[in-house]
């Protein structure tokens, strides 16, 4: 399972990534919400959506800053459906993230002390994203 944390800037790709099966699912807003019922789609929710479909899921992010601010401040309340704090694609199907222009970031704002990263996913494709704050996985 890899965790990612830390600040990085990922490699640009210069190809549309392979075997993106299903649907791209497109985030809407910037906004770290998860409310099924306001028309728009976060990027909290788009990784549970693609982590409840078979297959290879593509997020395309528009150019700007998500930032996760969705936090409950314990280490002992870790959740595995997104909830609050990182974003977890728990299925084994490759999960995509890219922007749909030039770089996108993706920030964590809960304290690095609760434990929290930024994405916690066993396969994924990172594509010209910025990737910042979150706890270090021990």
């Amino acid at each position: 399972m890899a965790a990612l944390c830390g600040t990085a800037a990922l490699p640009v790709a210069t190809a549309t990534p392979a075997g993106a099966v299903n649907p791209t699912l497109t985030v809407t807003t910037f906004a770290d919400v998860v409310d099924g019922g306001d028309g728009a789609l976060s990027l909290r929710e788009a990784v549970s959506l693609a982590d409840a479909t078979a297959g290879a899921d593509r997020v395309e992010l528009a150019p700007g800053t998500y930032t996760l601010t969705i936090c409950d401040g314990t280490r002992a309340s870790e959740d595995d459906d997104n909830a609050h704090g990182d974003l977890d694609h728990l299925a084994t199907d490759t999960l995509i993230l890219a922007p749909t222009g030039t770089t996108a970031t993706i920030t964590q704002q809960c304290d690095a002390a609760s434990g929290e990263r930024v994405l916690d996913a066993v396969d994924v494709e990172i594509w010209d994203l910025v990737v910042s704050g979150g706890d270090t996985p021990t």
